[in-house]
Order: C-alpha cells, then sequence, then structure tokens
C-alpha cells in the first residue's frame, strides 16, 4: 500500500490544497488543517472565543445553501497571516488574519457569497487556536482507501471522486473497504506511526460534487444501501513524529 495524496483544508468546507510533504507532530492533525471556519452568527463563536463544535454550527456543504462553499480554494501564507480566496484561479478575497479590519472585510465577502446580508446570522470567520475545526474534538487526521471509492463507483454505476471525502491521505494498493479492519491497530508511514481510533461516517457533505458544486449522489444513502453502513476513511491520530509524502509506503500492524 502507498500514499496517493496529501490534502490539507486549511478552511472548513472550501476545497482543499495538495501537499508534496508533511511534517506529522504527535496528537496533532496535519499543519493548518480546519485552522479557520466560518461560525454560524447565533453560534456564538467568535474570532476572539473560539471553541471546537458540532458541524451544525457552521457553514460548510452538509447544508442547503452552503454548495457555493465548494467553489472556492484557500491559501494560507502562515509566514504573513494572510489568507487569500480563489475561485477558478481569480484572487477574489483575502485578509490578513490578525487585522480586526480585515476579519471585517471577510465577513462581508462570505456574507454576499451566501446570500446573508442583513441578515440576524451573518457567518462569523473564526480562527482555532490549539485546535481543529474538525468533525470530531479529537486532533485526527483522516485516511481513505481508494479501492473502496473504486468499488462504491463500480457499485452505483458512476464515477464517485474521492474528493467527495475531504481526507487528508489518500492510500492505494489496498482491498476495499480493508480499512475498516484497521480500527485499534497502527498505521506505520515512513517513520511516523498513528492509531486508527475510528470509522468516518459520512455525512450530506459528501452529496455536492466537488466539480459542480451540485447535490447530484446521496452518498450516505447509496453506502446504506449498498454496504449496510455510512462508512467511508478512518481517523488516526499521530503516535510519533516524522515526515510523509506521496509514494510513500504505508505498513498496518496490531
Amino acid at each position: 500500500m502507498n500514499i496517493s495524496e496529501l490534502w490539507r483544508f486549511p478552511v472548513k468546507g472550501l476545497r482543499g490544497e495538495p501537499l508534496k510533504e508533511v511534517a506529522i507532530t504527535t496528537n496533532a492533525p496535519f499543519p493548518l488543517d480546519r485552522r479557520f471556519a466560518l461560525a454560524h452568527g447565533k453560534s456564538g463563536i467568535t474570532y476572539e472565543s473560539p471553541k471546537w463544535a458540532l458541524k451544525t454550527e457552521f457553514h460548510m456543504l452538509m447544508h442547503n445553501s452552503d454548495e457555493r462553499l465548494a467553489e472556492l480554494t484557500p491559501h494560507f501564507d502562515e509566514t504573513r497571516r494572510l489568507l487569500t480566496i480563489l475561485r477558478d484561479g481569480v484572487e477574489e478575497a483575502r485578509t490578513f488574519v490578525d487585522d480586526p479590519d480585515g476579519h471585517v472585510e471577510i465577513n462581508r465577502y462570505f456574507e454576499r457569497l451566501l446570500g446573508k446580508t442583513n441578515s440576524t446570522i451573518e457567518p462569523q470567520f473564526v480562527q482555532a487556536l490549539d485546535f481543529q475545526f474538525g468533525n470530531i474534538e479529537e486532533p485526527v487526521v483522516s485516511l481513505i482507501n481508494l479501492a473502496s471509492v473504486r468499488q462504491l463507483s463500480e457499485t452505483v454505476g458512476k464515477h464517485i471522486d474521492v474528493a467527495r471525502f475531504r481526507g487528508n491521505i489518500i492510500i492505494d494498493g489496498a482491498s476495499p473497504w480493508e480499512e475498516r479492519d484497521w480500527v485499534n491497530r497502527t498505521v506505520t508511514i515512513n517513520d511516523a506511526t498513528f492509531m486508527v481510533v475510528d470509522e468516518t461516517i459520512r455525512c450530506g457533505a459528501t452529496v455536492v460534487n466537488p466539480d459542480t458544486c451540485e447535490r447530484d449522489l446521496n452518498i450516505p444513502k447509496l453506502l446504506q444501501q449498498n454496504y449496510g453502513h455510512m462508512f467511508c476513511g478512518v481517523y488516526l491520530i499521530a503516535k510519533q513524529e516524522g515526515t510523509i509524502s506521496p509514494d510513500a509506503s504505508l505498513f498496518v500492524s496490531n
């Protein structure tokens, strides 16, 4: 088995950034993964008072009317603390994330994009500090098995892009659904080791086509109908630091 792709998602709900290598830190997610998010105004989550919360408290692809987020590609320059938002390669917005005036501008941008202007629940651009705005509170890395996605595509008779599942580590060379047997086992990639802590249950975010941004395939329903479950992928927690890269081999042990 080997790594096919590595991804991080700087802003929850937006497109990801492909990575050539990742320095793994114990008990931590990928650097900058889900660092930023768009909290619902009614959530009480603000830039000054960030906290982890359930996905229902954020604008993300699971929610109707938030599909347009899938059109956007973020890039975060950590040295300059500059976040740039691109659509089709063209810059649409930028902000220095520590600048209060920048927060106002980026909030207004997302208000216009999501049609929330003059709403009482305007989206609030927020930053995680010592955590990530992931789907679960633990500092996890998500892994997707390409073979499982390929088999699902063959079963339903339609191509399913692995990008729907928004994984950090995409692997190839495993058997379909083999990853379901890895919970509580150790994954080793180069010098880095991970504990597989849980399977990933899929939500309505996977319904959105990453190319067209349309809701065109009910992935959770298709999984349930064809396999009797709604899992695709697993969550890992890093236990030993190291550097991983595409084409690196992956080993699973007890």
